[in-house]
């Protein structure tokens, strides 16, 4: 595991020692979203090993869409490079101290709620104009494939399902910064406020990105925010409405 592939055939795990002929190795039982570095040594029919080794790193992928087999305790990073797809089909939390760190080009899908960021809780979703990050519900063939594995049968509606949910400030602020991140169908931001308790101490970061409920798609979507401090810059919101309270 690691960024540093072994330096001689004595160092690292073995993985396989295989024949003269032979073009392929298989590494099984890895762990998932790992990264692990690898060196090929050759070696001549008499034992002889060559000490300039072929190198490979390499980051290994999860298949399972859904987050909620794997509850955040520790800072996590959501990345392409570990899924295609990030679905939240259940009640899904950043808790007190824990930051969500989401990469660009990542997808992730709501199937009701979204990602519920507590109080203490940190979520930062960075894209980039090329490859933003894309929050969308579940049902939305046009970004990450089938992922409900329906087919035509379903369509997406505005506003059916949340990206994000501010919970209770409870005494201690918690943090969502949103940079290049691409919202469609869905209601992007939504804040707890429930006998007078709220999201009233968040503090929210918007900038270059685009909220867009589709043309011809029943539902209204919206934004409902209650911060201490917002900060919106070089935003759209297109049949999205935005309402910011107490920032």
């Amino acid at each position: 595991k690691g960024d540093t592939p072994p330096a001689s055939p004595t160092d690292g795990q073995p993985v396989t020692l295989a024949s003269p002929t032979t073009s392929t190795a298989e590494d099984a039982g890895l762990d998932k979203t790992t990264r692990y570095s690898y060196a090929v040594f050759t070696r001549d029919r008499k034992d002889n090993t060559n000490p300039t080794a072929t190198t490979l790193t390499a980051r290994t992928r999860d298949n399972n869409d859904s987050v909620c087999a794997q509850p955040l305790t520790q800072d996590t990073t959501w990345s392409p490079d570990y899924r295609d797809v990030y679905v939240i089909d259940c009640q899904f939390v950043i808790p007190d101290g824990v930051t969500l760190t989401i990469e660009p080009g990542t997808v992730v899908k709501s199937f009701d709620t979204g990602v519920t960021v507590a109080a203490g809780g940190v979520l930062t979703a960075v894209g980039t104009g090329e490859a933003p990050v894309v929050f969308t519900d579940w049902r939305d063939d046009t970004v990450g494939g089938d992922t409900n594995g329906d087919g035509n049968d379903s369509t997406p509606e505005n506003g059916s399902a949340d990206a994000i949910l501010l919970g209770q400030s409870e005494g201690s602020w918690q943090q969502m910064t949103l940079i290049h991140v691409n919202m469609r169908y869905v209601n992007p931001v939504t804040s707890y406020n429930y006998d007078n308790r709220s999201s009233k101490l968040a503090q929210v970061r918007i900038t270059d990105s685009r909220f867009v409920a589709q043309d011809d798609v029943p539902g209204d979507p919206h934004a409902s925010i209650t911060c201490q401090d917002a900060t919106v810059t070089g935003s759209t919101f297109t049949g999205v409405a935005l309402n910011l309270s107490y920032c």
